[in-house]
């Protein structure tokens, strides 16, 4: 399912205005569904969707999960009850099931139809975990310098870590031509433009990393090859 969805929140909200609107932005930019009231913004919560006409979401701060049907209002689902503090959740997919992954309590459950959400397993990761991708039925678990693949059973493997990017190419790429202009670097000296930490990222069709670095404001990809 090619598609990108936004899951957007409205900062000044009362008993009767939109609060929350999930927005397809492609490959058409459309509503498919919102709710009235309030919800409350949090960066923990997820929004899943099994076909791209179910939509599922949280609310962390009132412990709610939201469902809806495509160009409907959203319904309360179920209640939840979040861990401690520093709550994140993340949500995928899979095989029209779906599973929630919640970061505090370290451990996966699956969000059953029937508003249950059922314990799958644990997952074993002892830095602290900064940041979830999701894709293709699978969770991506960043660290500061290491990110994880995490399956919907538990099973969590090493995916790539700043240990592993042994070379760099000097510059910065330029997709027309397929070559780097190293002018961007000169006079930097030889350290500049390596990476010191990981950030904000995603996973390509090719399984390479693409990653925001703040440090020195450059979008990069980190290219993995098979052992």
């Amino acid at each position: 399912m090619d598609k990108l969805y936004l899951l957007a929140t409205n900062g000044f909200i009362s008993d009767n205005s939109v609060s929350t609107v999930i927005y397809e932005l492609a490959p058409t930019v459309r509503m498919m569904t919102y709710t009235i009231g309030h919800i409350t913004f949090h960066p923990g919560n997820f929004m899943v969707t099994p076909d791209g006409q179910r939509f599922y979401f949280s609310d962390i701060f009132h412990h709610t999960i939201y469902t809806a049907e495509s160009g409907q209002e959203a319904k309360v689902f179920t209640p939840f009850t979040p861990d401690k503090e520093n709550v994140k959740l993340a949500a995928v997919a899979n095989d029209g099931k779906m599973f929630v992954l919640d970061v505090s309590k370290q451990a996966i459950f699956e969000l059953q139809e029937s508003g249950n959400l059922r314990y799958i397993a644990p997952i074993d990761i002892k830095e602290e975990i900064l940041r979830v991708y999701e894709d293709n039925g699978t969770f991506y678990v960043e660290g500061k310098q290491q990110i994880w693949e995490v399956k919907i059973t538990g099973e969590t493997h090493p995916y790539v870590g700043l240990k592993d990017v042994s070379a760099y190419n000097t510059g910065l790429y330029l997709p027309k031509t397929n070559t780097y202009d190293t002018s961007a670097y000169a006079n930097m000296g030889a350290a500049f433009g390596l990476m010191l930490s990981f950030n904000v990222f995603a996973i390509n069709e090719h399984g390479n990393v693409v990653m925001y670095d703040g440090a020195y404001h450059l979008l990069r990809r980190i290219n993995l090859y098979a052992q």
